[in-house]
């Protein structure tokens, strides 16, 4: 979908101009690729340190599932998941400004011979 926008809105802002291929959107997409595997390996450790802990060191009780939910395998990827979806947030707010700026910002003129 966003290489259709991409796409769209060069045909609209700049049809004759050159392509619209800034830096804006590479580091919003490699921002937000790199926290969605972040947040995904955050879970992926809390989940199975919560599993071990839990079932099979305490015996899945609901003193064992709060006594794994404060150890630092667990609670600690969950800071990381966080971290992650800021890096998210912030990676989205600059797509979005590249998205209703694009071919709207100012380039250098090109100065063409007499």
């Amino acid at each position: 979908n966003m290489a259709l926008i991409y796409i769209v809105l060069q045909h609209i802002r700049a049809p004759e101009g050159p392509i619209l291929d800034g830096r804006l959107w590479r580091v919003a997409y490699i921002g937000m690729t790199l926290s969605m595997v972040g947040m995904v390996g955050a879970l992926l450790v809390a989940g199975f340190a919560q599993t071990f802990f839990e079932r099979a060191v305490g015996g899945a009780t609901w003193q064992d599932f709060i006594v794994a939910q404060m150890h630092p395998w667990v609670s600690v990827p969950y800071v990381w998941r966080f971290g992650f979806g800021v890096l998210f947030f912030f990676s989205y707010l600059i797509l979005v400004y590249d998205f209703l700026t694009i071919g709207k910002r100012t380039t250098v003129a090109e100065v063409k011979p007499a």
